[in-house]
């Protein structure tokens, strides 16, 4: 069963609250309207819904062992704020960051921001383009024609589904990732990246740190050379050659916990 449920200007809180659909496998929420500073709330006329309030009801109504999938699309300002408040959720019921503990804890969820944490975003510019109506169902489906590219220059939409598998064991194998695993140190994991700098004569690898892990996470960086992503990087280590070579990407394991071949493929799932 998939349930599809619209909200925007026009709906107050209480209303949301009484309208979540019961007893589903997969249930898709979208809201459309003004998001509070700081950290991407929906505004009502009534008051606020918070990430929590969602995944509480989402909790509550969940069938047990069904595996139900929350698909939350949030097309409002700061918008990006709830991904990072999701993965604090899930880093506070031990969830870890792979798709095996995921269906293991009965927890399935998934976000689309329209926009990072620190955004106001076009009005409607996001919903406009990635919005499908499913004239057969009454269903909504989102399009990825923005997922993870920016919309102008200061709108870049975020999109995580918090089940990938981002270990290096598809579904039917146990997880590799250690069981203290947290998403807070997925977070930290995808500010590494290894870039070449494609200004010199001769290519040269650079291992940097980024400073605003938004940008990494929706990656309108990718494919930059190092003088221009300057300004959001740490350099950690540089050398010659187009390929960092094995006891650099060794080092970032020891040091920052990161199989930097796995973590490069599995950035944007």
């Amino acid at each position: 069963m998939l349930s599809s449920v619209c909200f925007g200007f026009n709906v107050c809180r209480v209303l949301l609250i009484h309208n979540f659909p019961p007893f589903f496998h997969v249930v898709i929420i979208h809201y459309i309207g003004p998001g509070k500073k700081g950290t991407g709330d929906w505004c009502f006329s009534d008051g606020f819904i918070t990430f929590r309030d969602l995944v509480s009801l989402y909790a509550a109504h969940r069938r047990p062992g069904g595996r139900p999938v929350l698909f939350i699309n949030s097309d409002c300002a700061y918008s990006g704020n709830w991904i990072k408040e999701a993965m604090n959720y899930l880093d506070d019921k031990q969830v870890g960051p792979c798709g095996h503990v995921a269906v293991e804890k009965d927890i399935m969820l998934t976000i689309e921001a329209s926009c990072l944490a620190s955004e106001v975003p076009q009005r409607l510019a996001f919903s406009t383009h990635s919005i499908q109506n499913d004239k057969n169902t009454g269903c909504v489906w989102f399009r990825d024609l923005y997922r993870n590219k920016a919309i102008a220059p200061d709108q870049h939409p975020m999109k995580l589904n918090f089940y990938s598998f981002f270990c290096q064991n598809p579904r039917d194998k146990p997880c590799t990732m250690a069981p203290d695993s947290t998403w807070k140190m997925w977070r930290e994991s995808q500010r590494l990246c290894v870039i070449t700098d494609s200004d010199n004569i001769q290519p040269k690898w650079h291992a940097v740190l980024f400073v605003d892990d938004d940008k990494l996470i929706c990656e309108f960086l990718e494919d930059k050379s190092l003088t221009e992503v300057t300004d959001y990087v740490h350099i950690l280590k540089s050398g010659w050659g187009a390929v960092a070579p094995n006891d650099v990407k060794q080092w970032l394991q020891t040091n920052y916990g990161v199989d930097y071949e796995h973590n490069k493929q599995n950035t944007t799932a």
